[in-house]
């Protein structure tokens, strides 16, 4: 009989695995592996680093206002697009990904990037008095669309590199998963940086966002076109025996049973059969059973789409990510605003007072807090580089200390040049992982991780629900917060989807999750511009001017956002509820 092909000899949809065998450490040809990583990573890190448009809102969202003069509902909807790009194309750009390789993903981020950045720049070039028409639809659509292309070519920037390096280094999920997040966390700073050189400055201390959104089409779609030739996926002994097992065992015949249905019999099995003894000990007979409980403990469990729409769990963490991403994301996309509020006097009759208490608590925040000569634009700068900061350490960081300190004590694969063991000592194997189920004597899983995560997010939500937020002396209080808890979320809700339901369709699960996140997204956003409409009517009498050449439209004071902090606080609450059940339904699995 001829025997059955490697994983990485086998046709399969993922294309850039990398025909080179193991090399000898004592060959030359090592050093040309070594090189062809490197050009790995500069296409990763490149992708990544270019791939932070729709964060970067906030550095042009006061210009677009102002030169088209749209009030913050409106401003808001430009933004919202590119939401909606990003996270409602995800599952179909995930499952792109799974199916035909980062190569071909990045190629495609560089189609949609160059669509969106070339109609977003045309748009804002228009004239404000005679504005393009499309379907008569107001230039604020318009732009909501361009964006929302931006948003897909994110995506598709993020999904090539995630991709390529969770294939690449499979045996570190969460460095794998977290060094790109950590460098498309980066990107927000990246990308600030080259709009604070002067060639972008348009004499008002303002962003000339014509000529720098027209910068970021040769620099964003050019570099996803080089990126692809790059992303080649390079696993090494390891990682490919981790692949070839995850094959393995997806290839069994029979249906397995969902997740739920197997914590169950692992239930029954430690109160030592309840319910007619269905455990795993009066069955062992069943091989599909065995296999499932062993795909339980490595985390390689890869579910059908119909097993995975049934499984609880799932859309556990998906609840705990909706309650948990739009309030954070929110006030990525709306810092801009927020600090537009705290720079435009308040009317007299709308002023509030501090109390004593939180009078001295900004006084102590406010060492931090940028020149007040400082114009708007460097203000903003300046917090979308401390968000970009903190996303990036905290991704890097997080990571880092998930695969140390929640990494499970796991049954290992065989070697390749051995058979297979019985499934007696497979389970074995788990039987004794179970009475020392994690390899670190300290040990903190990574829902638990979140929750310690969610604890200080909350908190900076409240400070500014109370008033602690009057100027922007106290403003890097919530966007560092923020910014490290954002980058957290985003490095463990990755990983844990991952670990627990399956690797290989990974895309197509992180996408369905990310489709809750924007729509989550959405409803803070405009939540936020709804509150900060109901305060403005309140500050001025005469309400809104009804001439639309009037002046541009501004919320005024801290009282523009603190009901929403509110809202962000209940939701984080109950998010952290949710991420608790979560951490004790996957106990010594996550």
């Amino acid at each position: 009989m001829t025997p059955e092909p490697s994983f990485s000899e086998r046709q399969g949809p993922i294309e850039e695995i990398d025909e080179l065998p193991n090399p000898d450490p004592v060959s030359n040809r090592i050093w040309y592996r070594r090189i062809r990583l490197l050009f790995v990573f500069i296409a990763i890190a490149g992708n990544c680093l270019t791939a932070g448009g729709v964060t970067i809102f906030p550095l042009y969202s006061p210009a677009v206002a102002s030169r088209f003069n749209l009030d913050q509902a409106r401003v808001n909807n430009i933004f919202v697009g590119g939401t909606i790009g990003l996270y409602f194309s995800a599952a179909a750009i995930g499952s792109f990904a799974d199916h035909y390789g980062p190569r071909k993903t990045s190629l495609l981020a560089a189609f949609l990037n160059l669509i969106g950045y070339t109609s977003f720049s045309y748009l804002l070039g228009s004239s404000p008095s005679h504005p393009p028409s499309f379907l008569n639809l107001p230039i604020h659509v318009l732009l909501a669309i361009s964006y929302a292309w931006i948003g897909m070519g994110t995506v598709a920037s993020y999904f090539a590199s995630l991709n390529t390096s969770t294939l690449t280094f499979p045996s570190h999920p969460s460095i794998a998963i977290g060094t790109p997040l950590a460098l498309f966390g980066l990107s927000s700073f990246f990308l600030s940086s080259i709009a604070s050189l002067k060639i972008f400055d348009d004499g008002d201390a303002e962003l000339n966002v014509v000529a720098f959104t027209g910068a970021l089409i040769g620099l964003v779609g050019g570099w996803n076109v080089v990126a692809a030739v790059g992303m080649k996926v390079m696993p090494d002994r390891e990682g490919m025996l981790i692949l070839e097992e995850e094959e393995r065992i997806a290839e069994l015949p029979e249906t397995p049973p969902s997740l739920s249905q197997v914590q169950r019999m692992l239930d029954e099995e430690e109160e030592g059969g309840a319910g007619g003894g269905v455990g795993l000990r009066d069955d062992e007979s069943t091989p599909l059973l065995v296999r499932q409980k062993l795909k339980l403990v490595r985390g390689t469990t890869d579910l059908s789409l119909s097993h995975l729409m049934r499984e609880k769990t799932f859309w556990g963490l998906g609840a705990a990510m909706f309650l948990i991403v739009g309030p954070a994301e929110m006030i990525l996309g709306s810092v801009g605003s927020i600090i537009t509020s705290l720079l435009t006097p308040v009317p007299s009759f709308g002023t509030t007072t501090t109390p004593l208490l939180l009078e001295t608590l900004l006084t102590s925040a406010s060492f931090f807090s940028p020149s007040p000569t400082r114009s708007p634009l460097q203000v903003r700068q300046t917090h979308v580089q401390i968000i970009s900061i903190g996303n990036t350490i905290s991704r890097l960081s997080v990571g880092l200390l998930a695969d140390y300190l929640s990494a499970p004590k796991k049954p290992q694969p065989p070697p390749p040049s051995a058979n297979t063991p019985p499934l007696s000592e497979l389970v074995r194997q788990v039987e004794e992982s179970k009475e020392e189920p994690y390899r670190r004597r300290i040990h903190l899983s990574k829902p638990h991780m979140l929750l310690i995560t969610l604890v200080g997010l909350g908190t900076a939500y409240l400070f500014a629900a109370v008033g602690g937020l009057k100027d922007v002396d106290a403003l890097w209080v919530l966007t560092s917060v923020v910014g490290w808890s954002y980058g957290t979320i985003f490095t463990l809700t990755p990983s844990l989807c991952a670990q627990i339901f399956g690797l290989k369709t990974f895309g197509r699960n992180f996408g369905i999750l990310s489709i809750l996140c924007a729509t989550s997204s959405l409803l803070f956003t405009y939540l936020y511009a709804y509150l900060a409409h109901l305060h403005q009517l309140h500050q001025s009498p005469v309400g809104l001017p009804e001439d639309p050449s009037g002046p541009t439209r501004v919320c005024a004071g801290s009282g523009c956002f603190e009901g929403i902090m509110w809202m962000s606080v209940v939701a984080t609450v109950l998010g952290g509820v949710v991420v608790a059940w979560l951490g004790r339904r996957w106990r010594g699995r996550a």
